[in-house]
């Protein structure tokens, strides 16, 4: 793992996944959130002692330094170590600024396959939420418009987080994007795709009112398809529940092969 902090200075003569300069170099996933140099710097994952870290970007040479306890701990029934990491990812597209962010960590407990779910702010990891997936004893789904836990999830290698008022975190599998609310511990379908399985999932930064918005990529076997789409929560935020996967198309265009990668110039 190596780290640029500004455009003409990079470190490439060492890395910095260590904990002290000059100490050995440890495992860290490929997963980054908070990827801005900002604050206190991007919180990591730690493979050999499967848990989270925060890489300081105010030292003179970049190194690993733990989640104060006083942070971490504050999020209930969350212990730092033990989960397999599934995706890490932050909403600062959405929001605007790391200041504003919120990091979002799925895992899965290697014991006994359950999903965990932690949202907190980014300056100081501090709590906003946190579920066993499936199991956090609120209102369970009705199997129609709403099912209890997050189904299929882990099937999905796609993975997208919105605005923080929702506390929604979407994955995609086949041709479906589900939302699942953190607060409720349920999931909707936010998006069925008629054109193929999905294949691209991202709040995409564009230009005029393409920005800032869902770009969906799918494939049917021979065509490509990418469509943007107006998040629901911009609409109304006090949209009715059962209605919330309904969202609004703004672009849509057939004219590619297989999406893996969108970027706007």
């Amino acid at each position: 793992m190596y780290y640029q902090y500004a455009p003409r200075t990079m470190y490439y003569s060492f890395p910095v996944n260590v904990y002290a300069r000059g100490g050995d170099p440890v495992r860290i996933a490929p997963k980054v959130a908070g990827k801005i140099p900002y604050g206190q710097g991007p919180i990591i994952y730690e493979m050999d002692s499967k848990s989270l870290k925060r890489l300081d970007i105010q030292a003179t040479e970049p190194v690993i330094k733990d989640i104060a306890e006083g942070d971490i701990t504050v999020l209930k029934g969350y212990k730092n170590t033990g989960l397999d990491l599934v995706e890490l990812l932050d909403n600062s597209v959405y929001m605007g600024s790391l200041e504003a962010s919120y990091i979002y960590a799925l895992m899965k407990d290697p014991a006994n396959n359950d999903y965990h779910i932690i949202q907190a702010k980014y300056l100081n990891f501090s709590q906003v939420a946190y579920n066993v997936i499936g199991k956090a004893g609120r209102t369970p789904g009705n199997g129609v418009t709403n099912f209890t836990g997050a189904p299929d999830i882990d099937k999905a290698t796609l993975f997208l987080v919105g605005g923080d008022w929702f506390n929604n975190f979407y994955y995609a599998v086949g041709n479906t994007v589900w939302s699942y609310s953190i607060a409720e511990d349920i999931s909707r379908k936010a998006l069925v795709c008629e054109d193929g399985d999905i294949t691209y999932l991202k709040f995409q930064n564009g230009a005029g009112d393409l920005n800032r918005r869902i770009a969906v990529g799918t494939w049917n076997g021979t065509k490509g398809t990418l469509k943007f789409y107006r998040h629901f929560a911009e609409r109304d935020m006090f949209m009715p529940l059962e209605i919330e996967e309904s969202m609004q198309e703004l672009f849509n265009n057939s004219a590619f092969g297989k999406i893996v990668d969108v970027h706007i110039k």
